[in-house]
């Protein structure tokens, strides 16, 4: 009986530490068995304009702050991997945090950014292993999401 309760909590703390975000474009989700209303319940508004929505009211400075720096390092990444885009690149981005500052969720508009199908797996494959690994410098009290548009621009 320990053996099997050692193994169980052996696999699910195991299944935790290795958990992956979920890079995927905003279109891919139309053939998703997980609807996007049901993932957008579980998280609050890091900024709203109704302040008793918003769980970084009074902080907002900060977060946008932060936010700038994670798109950068975004950025920065997919450039250092090898990603290029072709001239200034506009997309649509909502991206889903745990309540810590991990990344549980990133969803951007491939169609807006005019990316292949190849270009979409080329991103995902890069930024996922990046985005499970970062650790976002702002936490609140329960998971939260900010979307916004993006422009990212080719390296120079």
């Amino acid at each position: 009986m320990k053996t099997i309760l050692f193994l169980l909590l052996t696999i699910f703390s195991a299944t935790g530490l290795f958990a992956q975000t979920n890079v995927q474009s905003i279109e891919s989700l139309k053939n998703a068995t997980v609807l996007i209303s049901d993932i957008e319940a579980r998280y609050g508004d890091a900024l709203n304009a109704d302040s008793q929505l918003a769980q970084f009211h009074g902080r907002e400075s900060e977060f946008i702050s932060s936010y700038h720096q994670l798109i950068t390092d975004i950025s920065a990444h997919l450039s250092s991997n090898g990603f290029i885009f072709d001239g200034d690149t506009r997309m649509f981005t909502r991206i889903y945090f745990n309540s810590d500052g991990t990344i549980d969720h990133f969803y951007y508009s491939s169609d807006q950014a005019g990316f292949s199908a190849e270009q979409e797996k080329t991103f995902d494959q890069i930024l996922t292993p990046f985005l499970s690994d970062y650790n976002f410098s702002q936490t609140a009290d329960k998971p939260f999401a900010q979307c916004s548009p993006v422009v990212y621009s080719s390296a120079k």
